[in-house]
């Protein structure tokens, strides 16, 4: 090559200069005019080389590339570029050279989800030449764990500052998905270089449980795993992902029942003929509350807890309130003999008023200037959820509240979706609008 450019030069020396000009130009940012995948163009680069040499030469880099998924039966892989906040497609062969930030080689197959790499490739052929991963860090946890500030772009994890990059992706089973589809209950990575973060990745992510056949349980209690809920005749339970033993209640009946529960679907419990047994053994609970001076209610009935509590084995509900401080509603198990039980609340306003919740379908009551709601239009004729309970068939609302709320949203033969809306105390209506669910069936069980 280097006496075919000494000729080259020595010819057409103009060419020569023009030729350099756009190398330098197209090695800038090979995705500078990128458009999305189905039409991605990469800045051309000019070059003298002949065909036999395609893939051991590549003439564009993307110096930090996020891996999204890596297909090893149609050896393609998948990227996202974080300057552009695009994905494109590459393919790969078995001279493609992968590597780890150590420079030890791996397979294709060994790339992770949200990996943070160095790609180069040939642009007109989409040939993969390397992937080398960087030295990046690894902080795994809850998303509740883990709030960031999309509008900041930034993020505090453990009482450090973090800053979080303005193209971040939130990946999910090779998909792109959004920071509201994040669930509090999700364990997601996040993949850090010099304290940015460059990528959220679900390491186990959530599903839906949905009952049915379990009317003799209404008014009682449900657990599925950590999640525990009151029994209602509508109602969409989020899950972790995984294999546990669903757990139901009332008065002094109670059943059990296998159930797997799979990212984003939902599973059907039918609880018709499930087997019961008479609850006969009960436990005592000793509450620590602190102030002292707040009141106890185990179920709906107040309790004194200066002493042990009796309760029978199974789920309950306890509430905690004071004065000057906020309220906490928490359910919990009896499963032992002897248990102790600590509550502190959190100084703040006591919001105990019950939500309002308005179906589009029924006829609304009047209300005050005052009052606000968060409105739901799409899609249209699919069931909303507010934290579990039924709201509603879309287009719905319902009462308006400063927090964190989670919604959500299915249809039979859908795929149900769920967000996270952090809504805010300003004095004016919310409107949001989702798009359609996709297509899938429930498992049932």
């Amino acid at each position: 090559m280097k006496s075919i450019s000494k000729r080259i030069k020595k010819a057409y020396p103009g060419i020569a200069v023009f030729l350099i000009m756009m190398m330098l130009y197209g090695c800038a940012n090979p995705f500078a005019q990128a458009e999305p995948e189905s039409t991605s163009k990469v800045e051309e680069q000019v070059t003298s080389r002949p065909e036999d040499h395609v893939t051991s030469l590549a003439d564009s880099m993307d110096e930090q590339a996020i891996v999204v998924s890596v297909n090893t039966i149609e050896s393609r892989m998948q990227f996202y570029n974080l300057d552009v906040g695009r994905t494109y497609s590459l393919s790969y062969n078995g001279l493609t050279n992968v590597k780890n930030r150590f420079g030890e080689a791996l397979v294709a197959g060994q790339l992770k989800e949200g990996d943070i790499a160095r790609v180069t490739f040939m642009k007109d052929s989409r040939l993969v030449k390397s992937v080398t991963l960087l030295d990046s860090e690894e902080l795994s946890l809850l998303t509740e764990d883990a709030p960031l500030n999309l509008v900041a772009f930034t993020g505090v994890i453990d009482e450090e500052q973090y800053k979080v990059n303005e193209n971040i992706p939130f990946l999910s089973d090779g998909k792109i998905i959004t920071y509201e589809e994040l669930n509090p209950i999700d364990r997601i990575k996040l993949n850090i270089i010099d304290k940015e973060i460059k990528s959220v990745t679900v390491e186990k992510g959530h599903g839906y449980v949905r009952l049915q056949g379990h009317e003799p349980f209404i008014d009682g209690w449900v657990e599925v795993g950590n999640v525990i809920a009151p029994v209602e005749a509508e109602m969409l339970m989020t899950v972790p992902e995984g294999n546990y033993e669903l757990y139901i209640s009332k008065d002094n009946i109670q059943g059990t029942e296998k159930v797997a529960v799979n990212r984003d679907k939902e599973t059907l419990v039918d609880l018709s003929k499930l087997d019961t047994e008479q609850i006969q053994k009960t436990g005592k609970v000793f509450f620590t509350i602190s102030p002292g001076s707040a009141k106890l209610y185990i179920d709906g009935e107040e309790k004194d807890y200066s002493e042990e509590i009796e309760l029978t084995y199974g789920i309950h509900q306890m509430i905690a309130r004071a004065p000057g401080y906020k309220g906490l509603t928490q359910y919990f198990k009896v499963g032992q003999d002897m248990a102790n039980l600590n509550v502190e609340l959190t100084k703040g306003e006591d919001d105990d008023e019950e939500e309002e919740i308005i179906s589009a379908n029924t006829a609304k009551t009047a209300t005050s200037p005052s009052e606000h709601r968060v409105y739901v239009d799409s899609p249209s004729g699919s069931e909303l959820y507010l934290n579990g309970s039924y709201v509603g068939i879309i287009p719905t609302s319902f009462a308006k509240k400063e927090g964190a709320f989670v919604i959500s949203i299915r249809k039979e033969g859908r795929q149900p979706r769920s967000y996270t809306l952090q809504i805010d105390d300003s004095d004016k209506d919310v409107t949001y609008s989702f798009s359609e669910l996709p297509e899938s069936t429930a498992s049932i069980y």
